[in-house]
């Protein structure tokens, strides 16, 4: 069987090296490529949307003679896999899901006026004066946004990751027929554990495991709960 990981924002492929090992061991062809902007992989040459990285990973199946496999979407990597199931379901199998914000943290007016507190605070610290505290005062302002990972992302990257997070993905949930497991660390800081119960709630098939002493970094912690999901999701298939 086919297992296709797909990671999470600002992380690549070599961080799921304990998950693909495990896999391995019990004879699973698994690959794990890197999203443009990401680990080895190249810089995209324009601001992508989330269907340009699903369009990645649909063309990256095909190319590598995957057999309908289960795709393990982990955050950012969820989201790419949800939209991948909601809209190209024939590629795949199943998806188990782990970390993925899937539904809003907060509304869209909140996170825009983030967005444009930022851009004028840019201005503001530009200032000599006040140079000195910029990144500070973006940390601070990211963070109570919860969206650190957007002070992180540079370039064209970070016109990315606003088009990424900006995308709605309620109506591709509601459109998945395919086996879901939704995988979750009850200690997930970064996405908690109300998003994976709304999450479960639309997806038609989903079934939601927590896992007591996990966090968002679940993947690499406990591998063994994504192998039990990716087993579940077999046997739910046949």
């Amino acid at each position: 069987m086919d297992v296709l990981i797909l990671h999470g924002w600002n992380l690549s492929s070599e961080r799921y090296q304990p998950l693909i090992r495990a896999l391995r061991k019990k004879r699973y062809r698994v690959i794990a490529p890197d999203f443009p902007g990401f680990g080895t992989a190249m810089l995209p040459s324009r601001v992508f949307a989330l269907d340009d990285y699903v369009t990645f990973t649909a063309d990256f199946i095909k190319k590598n003679n995957m057999k309908k496999p289960i795709v393990i979407g982990h955050s950012f990597g969820g989201r790419v896999g949800i939209k991948l199931a909601g809209t190209k379901k024939s590629l795949i199998s199943g998806l188990v899901l782990t970390g993925v914000p899937g539904v809003r943290f907060a509304s869209k007016a909140k996170l825009s006026f983030f967005l444009i507190a930022a851009k004028v605070g840019g201005m503001v610290f530009s200032l000599p004066l006040l140079r000195n505290l910029r990144d500070t005062a973006r940390r601070f302002l990211y963070r109570a946004a919860r969206e650190s990972d957007f002070y992180q992302a540079k370039g064209v990257m970070r016109g990315t990751f606003k088009r990424i997070i900006s995308e709605e993905l309620i109506t591709p949930m509601k459109k998945i027929r395919l086996p879901v497991l939704l995988v979750w660390g009850r200690n997930d800081g970064v996405t908690p554990l109300r998003i994976a119960n709304s999450m479960n709630k639309i997806i038609p098939r989903a079934h939601l495991e927590i896992i007591e002493d996990a966090t968002h970094q679940l993947p690499w912690t406990h591998p063994q709960a994504l192998i039990k999901a990716v087993d579940q999701i077999i046997k739910r298939s046949n």
